[in-house]
């Protein structure tokens, strides 16, 4: 009894350390982008319709990305989590090895991107490191997290997170290409050619 207690301790502490390494991320290495939720609403040329489909979508993923933390804070909310399966040692020691694989990618990622948009110096493409496989390491870390926490807790609404999450960046992504090409002209294009969207 008490190593099942010292296992889901242990578990907790993980995903709170991730929510914690989240807001220095947020706080700290936030990245500029012409197609977060902020630039989209201040669009003209887009319809009503079409903000407010990004909006329900962010407001979805968003449940999904809080959740773990409203479970453990109160796990008698997993009672409500619709679980499609049952959690076990084999679960858990997955669900942690991917929640830090996705940590470890936004964080590298993280920290390349913002040191590459240091506003003491010129903007440039960033093609090397995690950049070099993928050109949005950040879409897949997070998505990684969702996936970590559907293996963990196995609650239906991750899955629906991650559809949402997923749809939505890629929208996001589609834009930020265009821009970026407009700026970075034929570079831009041969990282394109040379380096995938997401794997």
């Amino acid at each position: 009894m008490g190593k099942g207690k010292q296992q889901i301790s242990f578990m907790a502490l993980l995903i709170i350390v991730a929510y914690i390494t989240w807001i220095y991320e947020l706080a700290f290495l936030a990245i500029p982008s012409v197609a977060s939720n902020k630039a989209i609403l201040k669009q003209n040329d887009k319809p009503f319709i079409a903000k407010a489909f990004h909006i329900m979508l962010s407001f979805f993923y968003l449940i999904a990305f809080l959740l773990p933390l409203i479970f453990i804070l109160d796990p008698i909310f997993t009672s409500y989590s619709f679980a499609l399966f049952k959690q076990n040692a084999l679960t858990k020691i997955l669900g942690i090895l991917v929640l830090l694989m996705g940590r470890f990618i936004s964080i590298w990622a993280t920290i390349q991107i913002s040191k590459n948009n240091d506003h003491k110096r010129e903007h440039s493409l960033q093609i090397k490191g995690l950049y070099k496989y993928s050109r949005n390491p950040i879409v897949i870390s997070n998505a990684l997290f969702l996936i970590s926490m559907f293996v963990l807790f196995g609650s239906l609404i991750f899955p629906l997170g991650l559809i949402c999450y997923l749809w939505d960046m890629h929208i996001k992504i589609l834009i930020e290409e265009e821009f970026l090409k407009n700026q970075y002209d034929e570079d831009y294009n041969t990282y394109l050619h040379n380096t995938r969207r997401y794997l």
